[in-house]
C-alpha cells in the first residue's frame, strides 16, 4: 500500500521468509534495498540461511560487492561478532561508521571496543562524535562507560546525566543512568 517505503518492503521480505517463500522475500528485500541501500533487515532476509552464521557471512560479502552503503557492513560485523571473530567485527563496523552508520552500529562498535578492554580506542571514537546529547541513549551509554573507564568521570558525568534526564530513554536506562551518577 505504500510502494515508497523501505521498511514497508523490509516487513513483508521479513514476512514471505518466515513463510518459506524465499524467492519472493529476496525480491521484496530487494524492493527495499532499491529505496534505502542501508535496510539492515532486508540485507539479513538476502543473507538469511540454514547454514549458520559463517555462510550468512559469506553471503553478505558478496553482497557488499553490488549494495553499496554501511548496512551491509553492519550485517557483516554483528555476523563475525556472533561467530566470536572480534577482531573481523570491529573492522567492519568501523567500516560502515565511516559510511555514516546509525547510532546502534556505534554503540554496537562501542561495545566491542569497552569489553576488549580497548578504552583508549573506544574513547577516541568517542570524542569525535558530534551532538552526543541528540544520539541514542544506548550509544551514549556506551560512551559514558567508555569515559569512566577511561578516569574521565567529570565527561561520564555529563553524559550520563543526559541520559538520566531524556524523556525519550527508556525509564528503566534513565533510572540506572541516574544511579551512575548517584555512586559517582
Amino acid at each position: 500500500m505504500a510502494p515508497n517505503s523501505a521498511m514497508g518492503h523490509a516487513n513483508r521480505a521479513n514476512v514471505l521468509l518466515a513463510l518459506g517463500r524465499t524467492e519472493d522475500a529476496h525480491a521484496a528485500a530487494r524492493q527495499a534495498l532499491a529505496l534505502d541501500p542501508n535496510d539492515v533487515s532486508a540485507i539479513q532476509v538476502l543473507v538469511a540461511g540454514d547454514d549458520g552464521p559463517a555462510g550468512a557471512l559469506e553471503r553478505t560479502k558478496q553482497l557488499a560487492a553490488e549494495v553499496k552503503g554501511w548496512g551491509v557492513l553492519r550485517v557483516a560485523g554483528d555476523l563475525a561478532a556472533t561467530m566470536g571473530d572480534e577482531t573481523s567485527a570491529v573492522a567492519y563496523w568501523k567500516q560502515a561508521m565511516a559510511l555514516g552508520a546509525d547510532d546502534a552500529t556505534i554503540a554496537n562498535l562501542l561495545a566491542q571496543l569497552g569489553q576488549s578492554g580497548r578504552i583508549d580506542e573506544l574513547v577516541a571514537i568517542a570524542d569525535e562524535l558530534p551532538r552526543l546529547g541528540e544520539r541514542d541513549p544506548g550509544l551514549r551509554w556506551n560512551v559514558a562507560a567508555g569515559y569512566e573507564a577511561a578516569g574521565r568521570i567529570d565527561e561520564a558525568r555529563i553524559v550520563f546525566a543526559s541520559i538520566a534526564h531524556d524523556n525519550s530513554a527508556a525509564p528503566d536506562v534513565r533510572g540506572a543512568a541516574q544511579a551512575k551518577l548517584d555512586e559517582t
